[in-house]
């Protein structure tokens, strides 16, 4: 496998007379790029993997706020990613919802889902605590952390006042590193989460608004831990129910999120270009 990125690899030209299937990531790339692909790949399959629908997102932060400037952006970016959909040969979403959307939208594109892949547990009485993962680059993970700071989380110390929770995610703004308290770790970037997944209890995601499939919650079962946007407390206090949620959440894991599903689904994608 070649890795090009920059400085070392300023263009992709070169590169791109090689290869035979070209996968853009997001929207923002995949419009920069896709002239260039199919200017120097003419017989190549180029997908368009657009992690999330951004519009969706979008779209969902403008419902949530009233605000006409984003809507209006939101109609930009729907304009744009419709657009890139409807000239790639090959378009991947990480759920049926998203594909569902699409089939709407643009009937003739080729959709399929290739969700989200990670790959771990610990038992329920080696663990404790509330994790939150998430780069606050991505404005509704701010969004979600004061919420659940200010609205959520002092209700569950009521309950259980001896609980930590641990927000881990690149460079949090000034007003999220001011939630630091004693029940509340800002954590800032970590380069190896793994620990504090096998470690804690639950994952939160207080997320009101996004689009596509969340990383956060992919990447909590795969560790065994549960993932909650709802209420809490039952999941957190209860051991054969947290044990039984724990085991269903890898098998689901496995079929959908796996690197066996992800391979599945790729080798499906080359296997019916050369078809």
């Amino acid at each position: 496998m070649e890795v090009l990125y920059r400085p070392y690899a300023p263009s992709i030209d070169r590169p791109l007379r090689a290869h035979g299937v070209v996968i853009l990531s997001r929207a923002a790339t995949a419009a920069r790029l896709r002239a260039g692909v199919r200017r120097y790949c003419r017989h190549a399959c180029i997908v368009f993997d657009t992690v999330d629908l951004h519009f969706l997102r979008e779209r969902r932060l403008a419902e949530l706020t009233g605000d006409k400037a984003i809507r209006a952006a939101a109609e930009r970016r729907r304009c744009e990613e419709l657009g890139l959909i409807a000239r790639a040969d090959t378009t991947l979403v990480v759920s049926p919802v998203e594909r569902d959307l699409l089939a709407q939208e643009v009937p003739a594109a080729d959709v399929r889902i290739l969700s989200n892949v990670h790959r771990s547990r610990n038992a329920f009485a080696y663990r404790q605590d509330i994790l939150f993962i998430g780069a606050f680059a991505y404005p509704p993970n701010r969004d979600a952390v004061l919420w659940f700071c200010c609205e959520i989380f002092p209700l569950v110390l009521a309950e259980r006042p001896g609980l930590q929770l641990m927000v881990i995610g690149a460079d949090p703004p000034p007003e999220v590193r001011d939630l630091a308290a004693t029940n509340v770790r800002i954590l800032g970037y970590v380069a190896d989460v793994a620990p504090f997944f096998d470690g804690c209890r639950l994952s939160v995601v207080p997320l009101r608004y996004g689009a596509g499939v969340k990383g956060k919650i992919n990447q909590s079962p795969a560790f065994g831990l549960r993932a909650c946007s709802a209420r809490m407390g039952s999941r957190y206090c209860g051991h054969f129910l947290w044990e039984r949620l724990s085991r269903n959440g890898l098998a689901v894991m496995e079929v959908h999120s796996s690197f066996a599903a992800a391979r599945r689904a790729l080798t499906d994608l080359i296997e019916r270009r050369e078809n």
